[in-house]
């Protein structure tokens, strides 16, 4: 049982006091991951709602489940990211920054007056939210709702027993000092970022279009109500009762987080509606490798060095069949590959896996739960944020090896290959699988939330 600095579980079933409520990361990774946990929920009689922005809210209700739309961050609001384009052209330094900030801010308070009005009109007990944004949490905690993070990625306050998910350090001995030493060096990087954070908003806070009154001050009203902050890989991060989106087997076996928080487990719902996807013109009688670099490949500086590097790579191995998800790439830009390689700009992750023998991935924690619950091999080639550490993780349980994106090359992708295929992933799979099924993540889970609703 993890442990908790408050008691976390009830002894038997209970009505729920109101809704549980759940507020995402809005990309669909995070969402997925929620599914089977919020269908469990459901199937124990509790009443489940999303509040999510438009683009994200039709695929929540695909899969059945009731959900608001609400856009709480103007990075997810074409309209807003055009609005902010236009304030800021031409002009540089503090000029810009003041009028980004200001735009921002604006934005932020009146989806907080939004979201509190809505909130008003909710009967909600418990709220279960991605503790990297803090920022929509105001209003929540001013109304007494109970609050839960659920975390899409491996990420942590500091925690010196293992490196921080932001880095590539794959620990030997831990219990070496030199190796102690390092983790302890590797999270003072999450500490500037931390501080940063909060100068920048001390920094908005001074060139705020109206007064910065404290309802406004996300930090203050949050502790006000008693909550804390920590440091961690993202900045600043609540601390908060937490669920994380991922298999505990793919932990570092020595990291003291695994005591704190909940591993949910790989958090794959086979019945996720995905859409269809034409097959035709791909040979299934061949070992099929697929490559993704995830829903937003086109943000990364090298995925088109990787696609190419893949194709290149696999130009001269007919036996393999390529499937490549380029996402909102040129399509035209890959007209030229050979018969064995096919590329989409969207293919239905789940049923793409179940058929591969290969997966070359960025390391994204849904792309890593994925390959996790079909046993695929992987080839990770980390971009930023928290890939390096979930590569690191997954090179350290030898389920796949590591390549440097910025300095891929076709001769490079086939050595990568050619040691996959050397290595014994599919015992150490069946090793980690094995831990898994002696654990249920998500009753543990849904008994926390539950405990949390009911009070």
């Amino acid at each position: 049982m993890t442990e908790y600095s408050e008691s976390a579980v009830t002894d038997g079933p209970a009505v729920p006091a109101g809704l549980i409520l759940f507020v995402l990361h809005p990309e669909y990774g995070a969402n997925n991951a929620s599914f089977r946990l919020a269908r469990l929920l459901t199937e124990r009689g509790h009443r489940v709602l999303y509040l999510a922005s438009p683009k994200i809210a039709e695929h929540i209700r695909r899969q059945g489940f009731t959900c608001e739309c609400l856009c709480l961050w103007w990075q997810h609001d074409s309209d807003a990211r055009e609005r902010r384009r236009e304030l800021t052209k031409g002009k540089t330094g503090l000029r810009k920054f003041t009028v980004a900030a200001r735009h921002d801010l604006s934005y932020h308070h009146s989806a907080m007056d939004q979201l509190r009005g809505w909130l008003k009109g909710q009967k909600l007990s418990v709220a279960v939210i991605d503790p990297l944004i803090w920022g929509v949490c105001g209003p929540l905690v001013e109304e007494g709702v109970s609050l839960i993070a659920f975390s899409n990625t491996m990420a942590s306050t500091i925690e010196l027993t293992a490196p921080p998910v932001s880095e590539p350090i794959q620990p030997v001995s831990p219990r070496m000092p030199i190796e102690k030493l390092q983790s302890a060096l590797a999270w003072l990087r999450p500490f500037l970022v931390t501080a940063r954070t909060m100068r920048r908003a001390l920094a908005h806070a001074i060139v705020a279009p109206r007064p910065w009154h404290a309802d406004y001050n996300t930090v203050a009203l949050i502790r006000r109500h008693g909550l804390r902050f920590g440091v961690s890989e993202y900045g600043p991060r609540l601390r908060l009762p937490e669920l994380v989106a991922a298999p505990e087997a793919l932990e570092f076996p020595f990291s003291g987080n695994l005591k704190k928080r909940i591993y949910l487990g790989d958090c794959v719902e086979m019945s996720r509606s995905d859409g269809g996807f034409d097959w035709t013109g791909i040979d299934l009688t061949k070992p099929l490798v697929y490559c993704s670099l995830g829903s937003y490949s086109e943000w990364y500086a090298h995925s088109g060095r990787l696609f190419t590097s893949v194709i290149e790579a696999f130009r001269d191995r007919p036996e393999w069949q390529v499937l490549l998800q380029v996402g909102h790439a040129n399509l035209a830009s890959y007209a030229a590959v050979p018969p064995n390689v096919r590329v989409a700009a969207w293919v239905p992750q789940l049923e793409v896996l179940s058929k591969s023998r290969v997966f070359i991935t960025h390391g994204g924690l849904g792309s890593l739960r994925e390959a996790f619950h079909f046993a695929v091999p992987m080839i990770l080639c980390p971009c930023n944020v928290d890939q390096p550490g979930n590569a690191a993780r997954a090179a350290f349980h030898g389920i796949g090896i590591v390549g440097d994106v910025a300095n891929m090359n076709a001769t490079t992708m086939r050595a990568l290959f050619e040691r996959l295929m050397a290595m014994d992933s599919a015992s150490n799979y069946q090793r980690l699988h094995q831990r898994e099924r002696n654990r249920d993540g998500y009753a543990e889970a849904a008994d926390l939330i539950v405990s949390r609703a009911t009070r």
